[in-house]
């Protein structure tokens, strides 16, 4: 789905970015227009700056303002959580996979290419055995830097069974534990 924002004075009106955006851009992007910081623990990017490109000392501020990471590109790859199941999907391919060890009769992973079949029909895995390969570490090693972030963590008796051996317990989300 496309993201919209309209900026009250018109900044990056008719401006299109190319690239994913997840929900957890939102907070840190609505914040930094706010011109207040984001926190720590929040997963998310501002992504105000690839719809209306800053100067040196915009940026700057910017960073200050945030976590730092305002010059980093629009994503290239998203990761989803369905279910039982995760997804990790880039321009190309979409890899999804059973993560949960409580899905009854778990499909093998799935790899679709989105560019000869758009609406993921035919799982085309045993045919791109590399690029399965490939997305699948991409997803184990998005696991491991935020889960540390989330209400989840790595390891333990988690009830999640991600891809073989790690076992990983992971909450997709982007505020601050309340306790």
């Amino acid at each position: 789905l496309p993201l919209f924002i309209r900026h009250p004075q018109g900044q990056g009106a008719g401006q299109r970015v190319r690239g994913f955006v997840q929900h957890t851009d939102l907070l840190p992007t609505a914040l930094a227009l706010m011109g207040l910081p984001q926190h720590e623990r929040m997963l998310g990017h501002n992504v105000w700056p690839h719809a209306v490109p800053l100067s040196g000392a915009e940026r700057s501020a910017a960073r200050e303002r945030g976590r730092g990471d305002d010059a980093v590109a629009v994503r290239d790859a998203t990761v989803t959580a369905f279910g039982g199941y995760a997804s990790y999907r880039t321009d190309r391919w979409n890899y999804v996979t059973p993560w949960d060890a409580e899905v009854q009769s778990p499909r093998p992973p799935e790899l679709y290419d989105l560019q000869a079949d758009p609406r993921e029909l035919t799982s085309v895995a045993a045919d791109h055995p590399q690029v399965a390969a490939e997305l699948r570490e991409a997803l184990q090693t998005h696991l491991r830097e935020y889960a540390p972030l989330t209400q989840g963590h790595l390891g333990g008796t988690a009830a999640m069974d991600v891809l073989g051996e790690m076992r990983v317990q992971m909450s997709f989300d982007a505020l601050p534990s309340l306790k």
